[in-house]
C-alpha cells in the first residue's frame, strides 16, 4: 500500500519579502488617505468657523448702523477711542490680540452672540480671567486666527497704494490680502499653520492653505 505524505512548502524569503511590500503599501496608502480626510474635516470645521464670523460680524454692523472702530493702539486720533486696536506691523506675536478683541465686541451684541453660539466651543472659547480676559478663537490646528482690516480713504498725494475700494493698502493687507469693499477679512493659517506673504510672486507656499472668512480677489 502505498502511503501519501504531504509536504508543506514554506514561503521562500523573495515571497515573504513580496508580501511586506505589499502590506506596507497598503498602510500608507491607507494612512495617506486617512490623513488627506481629517485634513478635508479640519479645513471645513474652520471655513464654518470664520464664515459664522463674518456673519456675525454683518449683523453687528447691522444693529448698529456702522462699522467696528479700530485703530493702531500707540498712535491713536485725537479724540477717538477704537474699539479694536491693532499692532503697526504685522509678524509680531500679538497679531492675533485684534481678534480676540471683535470676537468681544461681537459676544457684546445679542444677535451677533446668537450666531457665534454656532461655533464649535473647543475653536472659540469663552473668557476666563485670570488666565485671559477676552474670548480666545482658534482654528482646528488649534492656531490663533488674524483679523485684516481694510485701510482709510486714500486722499490725493497718498504714498499708499490704492486698492479698488478707495481704501490705502495697508501691510497687513499686503502680508494676509486685500480686503474687499471695506469689509474686515478674518484669516487662519490652515494646516501648516504659517502664514506667509501673500504679496510674493505666486505667494509663498505658506499661503497655499490658508483659510479666509471670504476668497481673496484674483490676482
Amino acid at each position: 500500500m502505498t502511503t501519501m505524505v504531504s509536504r508543506h512548502r514554506g514561503f521562500s524569503l523573495v515571497e515573504m519579502v513580496i508580501v511586506i511590500g505589499i502590506i506596507v503599501l497598503l498602510v500608507g496608502l491607507t494612512v495617506a488617505v486617512l490623513g488627506s480626510l481629517t485634513r478635508g474635516s479640519e479645513t471645513r470645521r474652520t471655513q464654518d468657523m470664520l464664515t459664522l464670523i463674518d456673519a456675525a460680524y454683518q449683523e453687528w454692523k447691522n444693529v448698529a448702523e456702522r462699522d467696528i472702530t479700530y485703530g493702531v493702539d500707540d498712535t491713536p486720533q485725537v479724540g477717538v477711542t477704537y474699539e479694536v486696536a491693532q499692532d503697526v506691523s504685522p509678524g509680531n506675536a500679538d497679531d492675533h490680540e485684534a481678534t480676540d478683541e471683535v470676537i468681544s465686541d461681537l459676544l457684546a451684541n445679542a444677535q451677533s452672540k446668537a450666531i457665534l453660539a454656532n461655533i464649535d466651543s473647543e475653536l472659540l472659547r469663552p473668557a476666563n480671567p485670570p488666565v485671559h480676559d477676552e474670548p480666545k478663537l482658534q482654528d482646528a490646528w488649534e492656531n490663533e486666527v488674524i483679523t485684516v482690516f481694510p485701510g482709510r480713504l486714500w486722499v490725493a498725494g497718498d504714498t499708499y497704494s490704492k486698492n479698488i475700494d478707495g481704501t490705502i493698502q495697508t501691510e497687513f493687507e499686503t502680508v494676509f490680502g486685500v480686503c474687499q469693499g471695506r469689509r474686515i477679512r478674518f484669516v487662519s493659517a490652515g494646516p501648516d499653520g504659517g502664514f506667509g506673504d501673500v504679496s510674493a510672486a505666486g505667494g509663498t507656499p505658506q499661503t497655499k492653505d490658508n483659510v479666509y472668512s471670504y476668497p481673496l480677489e484674483a490676482p
